[in-house]
């Protein structure tokens, strides 16, 4: 007899399928729930690896985006040439007389070394150059580019593109191999590559999702608590926007196999799971109790009967579940769209976007619901089970806002427009060491590298060409742009012959490229200068932007 007003106020809608759904979970609520914990425990298991397979964090790549092109062939003949930014590692000295005699006598010891050490394909180290630490060709590993400064760089080339576990072994190989250095009088020895500075962000990708986590998720459930007066109802959203996390992350790592995951997609999964799992949970659980104070409608929270709980828990899956699936597949058709991107940046987001939505959407439509049919009498116990007034706050609000819709409008728009004016400043750079603390020794590193050792940085345009070598140097002695263009540093790379004919992929300029660096201002207008002398390029020619 207490369905009655409620079947009075809403169409009968007790066979749809989602009413049959929230039916369902009412008969076993602690089963669905049981089960939700053992599937974030899994997903949880899987991200970080605790069965014995790779974790996620271990399959997350970092990086600028790329699509196919000019640029993305340019570098796939490097790599296939030896030329991967990942096979360089730099060692630094620090506060020691180059000029003295210990010292360089020392240094040539680590350089012999290092060129033992297998998998090693070259090194360059100021001593071991022709004409020493006088040659213009050894500034470049000079701190400062001065022989009169007290320090100086190494890099050292790995053969080929190798993978982590052989770069991890040569790089303590050379470490090791330069430790007796360390007895020279003020020596400091650092080193770190390319392959360390990503170890190192998406190391320091998990601590900023611990941290991330542990605020957002306390801070949330206070402002929940408020918001429901109670910790029951406040805790259920919490709860599913930690299973949701989990599932994604889970998910994740499934894509990872797939493509190549860059690290933000971990930042994407957390943000949108959060955000949607307290939106659907807030959505989810007023309805429910909504439609419990229907049924219940003054009786004293013990003596709600379980008939009354199921009845709540399937109209409330049936309509504010409608809303759930409406707005997860509206937000999940929108972010998969972003798969058929070429750019894997675009493609990891669009994934890790995907995979929250779906989660959130399953765990909005299962999890809560379970949840509130279990804490039903609870959910009731403080605010009672009378029926809320039609006026409130917000109806109040709304009234108060309908009078007075022009000023509202203009107020709002200004708002907005405030809170746009910063995009104006706005500026896009690519992943590298400015994503870690500067705390972080990695950071320290390249910092310090970028400060001291400028040249290090790599050419701002490279130009691959793919041709027989007299055709290549000919290219080479005909490309030569004006020495008043700041970004000129022209000069023949390395040339290695393809096996089977007489071709060689080779590049300008020849630096080592230890670290990802910020485009010079002579680029831009480098660029375009090498493209309109197009009619100069042999056949099979390829240009590379490296800025």
């Amino acid at each position: 007899m207490t369905d009655a007003p409620a079947a009075a106020s809403h169409p009968d809608r007790s066979r749809s399928g989602l009413s049959r759904v929230g039916t369902a979970i009412a008969r076993r609520p602690k089963t669905v729930v049981i089960a939700w914990v053992l599937l974030v425990a899994a997903g949880f298991g899987l991200a970080a690896g605790a069965f014995g397979g790779d974790s996620l964090f271990g399959r997350l790549h970092t990086g600028e985006p790329t699509v196919s092109g000019e640029n993305s062939a340019g570098r796939d003949l490097l790599t296939a040439a030896g030329g991967s930014q990942l096979s360089t590692y730099t060692v630094r000295v620090d506060g020691v007389d180059l000029a003295a005699p210990a010292t360089r006598h020392a240094a040539l010891a680590a350089y012999q070394r290092v060129r033992a050490i297998p998998g090693v394909d070259s090194v360059a180290m100021p001593y071991a150059v022709p004409g020493g630490l006088t040659s213009p060709a050894a500034a470049a590993l000079l701190k400062d580019g001065s022989p009169g400064s007290r320090g100086f760089a190494t890099v050292v080339t790995l053969a080929g593109d190798p993978d982590r576990a052989t770069h991890q072994r040569i790089a303590g190989a050379v470490v090791a191999a330069f430790a007796p250095l360390r007895s020279v009088a003020g020596a400091r020895v650092t080193s770190s590559g390319l392959q360390e500075l990503i170890d190192a962000i998406t190391g320091q990708l998990q601590v900023d999702l611990r941290t991330g986590e542990g605020i957002a998720l306390p801070v949330s459930f206070l402002v929940m608590v408020v918001v429901f007066g109670g910790f029951v109802a406040a805790g259920m959203p919490i709860a599913g926007a930690v299973a949701s996390i989990a599932g994604a992350l889970a998910s994740l790592l499934a894509f990872s196999y797939v493509i190549d995951l860059d690290a933000t997609a971990v930042n994407v999964v957390t943000v949108l799971g959060l955000g949607l799992c307290i939106d659907y949970g807030l959505l989810t659980v007023s309805r429910f109790r909504e439609e419990l104070r229907l049924r219940a409608r003054g009786l004293p929270a013990g003596q709600i009967t379980r008939e009354m709980i199921q009845a709540a828990a399937a109209r409330t899956v049936d309509s504010a579940g409608r809303t759930v699936v409406f707005s997860g597949l509206t937000v999940g058709i929108s972010l998969g769209g972003l798969l058929v991107f070429e750019s894997q940046l675009m493609k990891a987001i669009g994934a890790a976007g995907l995979s929250v939505v779906l989660i959130a959407m399953l765990v909005a439509l299962t999890l809560i619901p379970a949840l509130c049919v279990v804490g039903a009498r609870r959910l009731l116990r403080r605010g009672g089970t009378e029926v809320a007034p039609e006026e409130g706050v917000f109806s109040r609000l709304a009234q108060w806002v309908h009078r007075r819709p022009v000023p509202i409008i203009v107020l709002v728009l200004a708002a907005l427009v405030g809170l746009a004016l910063p995009a104006f400043d706005l500026r896009l750079t690519s992943s590298g060491a400015g994503l870690l603390p500067t705390s972080s020794s990695t950071r320290q590193f390249f910092d310090g590298l970028t400060a001291d050792y400028p040249g290090l940085g790599g050419a701002d345009v490279t130009v691959v060409a793919q041709a027989p070598l007299a055709q290549t140097q000919a290219y080479a002695a005909r490309l030569h742009l004006p020495q008043g263009d700041p970004g000129h540093r022209g000069g023949l790379g390395r040339h290695r012959p393809e096996r089977g004919a007489d071709r060689h992929p080779g590049r300008w300029p020849r630096r080592p490229r230890p670290r990802p660096g910020p485009p010079a201002q002579g680029a831009p207008a480098t660029l375009p200068l090498l493209r309109r002398r197009a009619g100069l390029e042999p056949a099979g020619l390829h240009r590379l932007d490296v800025a």
